[in-house]
């Protein structure tokens, strides 16, 4: 009786399933992929080199943001004297951002030369001094990016003449300067607004070239003396396309200036 009931097991009904046909793509088809590909990175590299340089503009105004920051607490600490751009004799030099450098809270450090270090958040990120680091031959005060003011009382009375020229470094180690040296208050200084502080530069100070009031870097003057086509040290006016440069001022506000832009920063009268 249960070989009624057991069900027959046949063939199934169902057709053989075929694969379907598939076919390689043709070296046409290939080379106009990749020749999209090449057009949309062509049409996005520029756009994301740009993004780069904007993103490290940012970071540098930032750190010059920051660098005013130092200025205003060693300002407070020291009656007002404005940190000399360095101090001290050749072989003991000491610089203005060491001076700072305890007010800043940095820990971030970056090798300047095989002994000595400075602080990442007080540098300028595009500087040839920190990209070619191991094969650049700069000193510890090149080793930042960014310079300060030497001539922080300086105004030009007529496009040939200046007065209050004088450079504003100490020859002794005390800090803050005492008695019998040149010293300068942060509040002396004429047209804070208007008068820049720090900026990009080559080496620990930047200066107006006196008798030609038109340029205010000495490197901006001469051509280009490396073999990759930089200046000596590397050239302040590096950032957005190498078209201007970044700049803090006396009231604490940063601008990225073009080079006459940033000249009137200097020859202020």
């Amino acid at each position: 009786m249960m070989s009624m009931f057991r069900k027959r097991i046949g063939p199934s009904r169902r057709g053989v399933c075929r694969p379907r046909d598939r076919r390689a793509f043709t070296l046409i088809e290939l080379l106009v992929v990749i020749a999209i590909l090449a057009l949309l990175v062509s049409i996005l590299l520029p756009s994301l080199t740009r993004a780069k340089e904007l993103a490290q503009v940012a970071i540098c105004m930032s750190n010059l943001k920051g660098i005013s920051f130092g200025h205003t607490m060693y300002g407070q600490d020291n009656n007002d004297i404005l940190v000399p751009v360095h101090y001290g004799p050749s072989a003991d030099r000491l610089y203005w951002f060491e001076a700072l450098e305890p007010y800043m809270g940095t820990t971030d450090k970056l090798h300047a030369t095989s002994t000595q270090m400075v602080a990442k958040s007080m540098t300028c990120p595009t500087w040839i001094g920190l990209k070619n680091s191991t094969t650049w031959a700069g000193t510890y005060a090149d080793a930042i990016g960014i310079g300060m003011n030497r001539r922080p009382l300086l105004i030009w009375d007529t496009p040939t003449h200046y007065i209050n020229g004088s450079d504003y470094f100490i020859d002794t180690l005390t800090i803050p300067p005492t008695s019998n040296l040149y010293k300068v208050h942060y509040s002396d200084v004429p047209y804070p607004s208007q008068r820049l502080i720090n900026g990009d530069a080559k080496n620990d100070a930047c200066s107006p070239y006196p008798g030609t009031p038109t340029f205010f870097m000495r490197e901006w003057e001469y051509p280009p003396s490396k073999p990759d086509g930089t200046y000596w040290g590397g050239d302040p006016i590096r950032h957005v396309e190498a078209s201007r440069a970044n700049y803090l001022f006396f009231d604490w506000h940063v601008e990225t200036l073009v080079p006459a832009r940033a000249s009137e920063a200097f020859n202020v009268h």
